[in-house]
């Protein structure tokens, strides 16, 4: 995921597991700053409105 990260032009990953929807930044081994979203699986099918919301509330 790192690897992705370093390479694409925004600064967003998102992650579905079982834990809680929190939102981590973070940087690469090679110093990019980029936001996390955790989201717990019951919420993938409202992924759409969760990307807008991280991309509302951590503009790049």
């Amino acid at each position: 995921m790192l690897n992705f990260i370093d390479e694409v032009q925004h600064p967003w990953a998102i992650r579905l597991y079982a834990g809680r929807i929190t939102v981590n930044e973070l940087k690469t081994p090679k110093g990019k700053t980029f936001y996390l979203l955790n989201l717990p699986y019951y919420l993938a099918s409202k992924l759409e409105e969760y990307i807008e919301w991280l991309m509302s509330i951590r503009p790049e």
